[in-house]
């Protein structure tokens, strides 16, 4: 009851097989690349579009030197501040008029010495903090200073107009020499 059956595989012509086609870029038609593993690609490097990666960014040369020069410059403004609040106007003065060459050398000198302004970038990077803290204080400590110099001068006024006022209606003072009553001691 068993029967043999015995099937035969019918050769194929080569011309019943589709050539294998390597992809093609949408855009120009040029034969792309591809090693047969993953994605097909669509487009040839040419006319891919830009990766939109979250990877770090890498900069040239000159945009880490501008880059550190501003990080200078801010420090520049911050030291002027801080001169002008310990009344050294003269020499705040001095720092405010060279910022704009003292950032143009910082530039053409960082330029030309790349580690010095990445470790400079870095650096202002991780005292962010600290430049927004000391910014924040030095702006407000005046004010406050100011505030409480204010205040005292109120105060004082207060005080003056009382002490006035406590003269004109004042109980003139008793002689120690003479008791209530008129009896002399």
């Amino acid at each position: 009851m068993t029967e043999n059956v015995t099937v035969t595989i019918a050769e194929r012509d080569s011309s019943d097989v589709p050539p294998t086609q390597e992809p093609r870029c949408e855009v120009c038609g040029k034969p792309i690349p591809y090693a047969g593993r993953g994605r097909k690609p669509k487009r040839c490097s040419e006319h891919r579009k830009a990766s939109s990666g979250t990877g770090t960014r890498r900069t040239g040369g000159t945009d880490v030197a501008v880059r550190a020069a501003e990080q200078l410059d801010i420090l520049y403004g911050m030291s002027s501040a801080l001169l002008r609040m310990l009344n050294c106007t003269d020499a705040a003065e001095t720092l405010e008029m060279n910022r704009e060459k003292l950032k143009a050398e910082n530039v053409a000198f960082l330029s030309q010495d790349q580690s010095l302004a990445r470790w400079l970038t870095k650096t202002s990077e991780a005292t962010g903090r600290f430049g927004f803290i000391a910014t924040n204080v030095m702006t407000i400590a005046p004010v406050i200073s100011i505030a409480f110099q204010e205040r005292a001068a109120a105060r004082a006024e207060k005080r003056k107009a009382k002490e006035g006022e406590e003269g004109e209606d004042a109980i003139p003072a008793v002689s120690p020499s003479i008791l209530p009553g008129g009896m002399a001691v």
